[in-house]
């Protein structure tokens, strides 16, 4: 097994029932040099520990918040917990084609001035559309999240924020957009693109995206 140079960080409350799915889709990945950390922000439905055992994956693992702080926080203990160089952000109950990390980790690999790549997003379920991304000057983020939160990107990226807000002001939307702000704003964020709808977007009525 390649030694992991990615960590998936997973918030997942109340959405054990697709966290199979979700493993199973990184099992399939063409490159294995991954691992996972799935924060359950205290489900009250469900026991995604339980679940994930019953899968007998090592690279993946469980940390259980004792209360609910909601997905920025998850976030963020994901994060900690890590140590790989790559970090990609993952909703609890998305899935990734399998040549998801096979096509955005080599852009990072070969070229040092890339800070993070992204691909197209196609949703499926009670919406099946694809979502292309165009690039923009990043002032436009101030306006339109034109960037996915979904991608992946070099730690040190990450580090140059504080992370993901935890206030309850961003506890029912738009913690990804500030986070992205965040990004934008401690340095000049360079991206790379995947015109590939390689990110798959679960539509249902419980996304927050809706609420």
């Amino acid at each position: 097994m390649d030694l992991p140079l990615i960590t998936v960080l997973v918030a997942s409350y109340n959405a054990t029932e697709y966290l199979a799915e979700l493993v199973q889709a990184l099992q399939a990945q063409t490159l294995s040099c991954w691992c996972a950390i799935i924060v359950d922000d205290a489900s009250t439905s469900g026991d995604p520990s339980a679940m994930v055992a019953t899968l007998h994956e090592p690279r993946v693992r469980v940390i259980r918040h004792e209360t609910n702080r909601g997905a920025g926080a998850a976030f963020n203990t994901a994060f900690r917990a890590s140590d790989t160089p790559f970090i990609f952000i993952h909703g609890g109950d998305d899935l990734l084609a399998p040549t998801y990390f096979e096509k955005t980790l080599p852009l990072l690999l070969k070229d040092a001035d890339v800070d993070a790549v992204f691909t197209d997003t196609q949703l499926f379920g009670a919406r099946q559309v694809r979502w292309s991304y165009a690039m923009r000057d990043m002032a436009e983020l101030t306006h339109a999240q034109w960037i996915p939160h979904v991608m992946l990107m070099r730690r040190e990226v990450w580090e140059r924020t504080e992370g993901h807000y935890e206030g309850p002001e961003l506890r029912h939307g738009n913690v990804d957009w500030d986070f992205l702000l965040s990004l934008a704003e401690s340095d000049p964020l360079r991206l790379a693109q995947v015109q590939e709808p390689l990110y798959l977007y679960r539509q249902h009525s419980d996304n927050m995206s809706n609420r």
